[in-house]
């Protein structure tokens, strides 16, 4: 069977969870051949990573180059006057991997139902959603919006998500195929050390700038140990990080020795949280519908807190004294563990069902 996977360029978290659907699928569907569109520097960032292997499986071939510019979260957004939310559907035009594939997968771009009405959705947002909510008085929006609700609305295809995080969209306009937390694996036994913080910002500048202010104000005002990843290190502490800053592989025992995790909300490092165990502190730039969603939901499920704006922000070492008790600590851990984390084994059931009524 020919499967076609096409991943939204805007962060690690499209590529992470289309990438452990495609190794879970590899484990059940034989005679599997897969194309998969994505970006150089998502594999490139995750070269590393365990299941990255499955790029170097002769039954996948990777297309790059063709989604970026596209569809991203923008503070400024004057950045999609350069038309990117609808150019890279002309850039898939005529693609006869996404004629010939037998299915096809798209991590939350919509628009390849301009060429695969039977394409399957997967993400737990919708673009035209959050960016018409946040942006949709300017023009270049305003034409996406209408553009990718009218294909949503003409073919309404079905959509793989997260049930718990699903913003109210996604079952407006598709047809959501509720899932649980697409963990990628098993969840670590690891001893916690009681005062070290996760600081991670994802693959966004702006809530980078976040990030910056709040290691140096955490390394200022408090005693906590701070896990940085690399790269973040190098840039904002060149010559000579303190002792309490250690390095953050991303690997889910390195999750599972944080107290907590302050983070920007997205669905992979949430993800990642809940399969680690790792209470979440959600910080996110303003004006960003998704993340504000996602905060808000995390704090009603009783796995995190959401830090709100700047105000918040200000106050943190205060507030990291007040909430992050061990009894508060410990309740967070209980409604982590009683999340599902199977998505991605259940997905791959529910596409290996979509095959087999292909094949009849």
């Amino acid at each position: 069977m020919h499967l076609a996977i096409v991943i939204c360029s805007n962060g690690l978290g499209h590529f992470k969870r289309a990438t452990g659907l495609l190794q879970a699928l590899a484990e059940v569907q034989s005679g599997l051949k897969v194309d998969v569109v994505c970006e150089a520097w998502q594999l490139e960032r995750t070269r590393d990573w365990e299941k990255g292997h499955i790029y170097r499986d002769p039954r996948v071939t990777v297309h790059t180059g063709y989604l970026t510019p596209g569809p991203q979260w923008e503070n400024d957004p004057q950045a999609y006057r350069d038309g990117r939310l609808l150019s890279w559907e002309d850039k898939l035009a005529r693609q006869s991997f996404l004629e010939k594939a037998d299915l096809v997968i798209s991590d939350n771009l919509a628009g390849i139902l301009r060429y695969r009405p039977d394409a399957i959705l997967m993400g737990s947002f919708l673009w035209s959603d959050i960016l018409g909510e946040a942006y949709g008085s300017f023009p270049e929006v305003g034409a996406f919006v209408e553009r990718e609700q009218e294909l949503l609305e003409r073919f309404r295809p079905p959509m793989l998500c997260i049930g718990e995080m699903a913003m109210p969209a996604v079952r407006q306009f598709t047809r959501a195929i509720e899932m649980p937390w697409f963990g990628q694996d098993a969840r670590p036994h690891q001893e916690r050390r009681y005062r070290r913080l996760a600081l991670l910002a994802g693959a966004t500048q702006a809530a980078a700038r976040v990030q910056e202010r709040l290691l140096h104000r955490l390394l200022a005002e408090t005693d906590w140990e701070i896990a940085l990843p690399k790269r973040a290190i190098d840039q904002w502490l060149p010559q000579r990080s303190p002792d309490r800053v250690i390095a953050f592989d991303f690997s889910l025992a390195a999750f599972a020795r944080c107290t907590a995790a302050i983070c920007r909300p997205g669905i992979g490092t949430l993800t990642d949280c809940i399969v680690a165990n790792t209470p979440i502190l959600a910080f996110y730039e303003g004006g960003n519908p998704e993340m504000a969603h996602n905060a808000r939901q995390l704090e009603t499920l009783g796995i995190g807190i959401d830090l709100g704006g700047e105000e918040t922000l200000a106050k943190l070492p205060e507030f990291l004294e007040t909430e992050l008790q061990p009894e508060r600590v410990a309740e967070m851990e209980e409604s982590l563990r009683a999340r599902p984390t199977d998505g991605l084994q259940r997905a791959a059931r529910w596409i290996q069902g979509r095959f087999a009524a292909h094949e009849q």
